[in-house]
């Protein structure tokens, strides 16, 4: 069932509408981080207005999210490109898997 929150980022309140307490969560630590870069960027431009503070602080959240993207691409990349770690970890897989669903894990627990 939906419910109301309030959440505040750069000393501004937002009523929102959420399905899920994890949502509010969720919600509580994006708007934390939201705060965190606006005042960042506040401190290092202190004539801006507050719309070219969330401007410039949206940027910065937008670069860190492309660069967090292009790292774990590029480690993932890193990982297939070794066949044989790639093969010896899907055999690993289908032994773990092959063991519970035979229930080899519980006669040995």
């Amino acid at each position: 069932m939906p419910k109301d929150m309030t959440i505040k980022v750069f000393d501004e309140e937002y009523n929102l509408r959420i399905n899920s307490s994890d949502n509010a969560e969720h919600l509580e630590r994006v708007a934390e981080y939201v705060d965190r870069k606006m005042r960042e960027t506040a401190s290092n431009y202190v004539n801006l207005s507050p719309k070219h503070i969330a401007v410039l602080a949206a940027l910065n959240i937008a670069d860190d999210c492309l660069k967090f993207q292009e790292r774990s691409f590029n480690d993932f990349k890193e990982v297939l490109d070794r066949p044989v770690e790639v093969e010896r970890l899907r055999t690993l897989n289908t032994r773990i898997l092959k063991a519970l669903e035979d229930g080899d894990c519980a006669k040995e627990a």
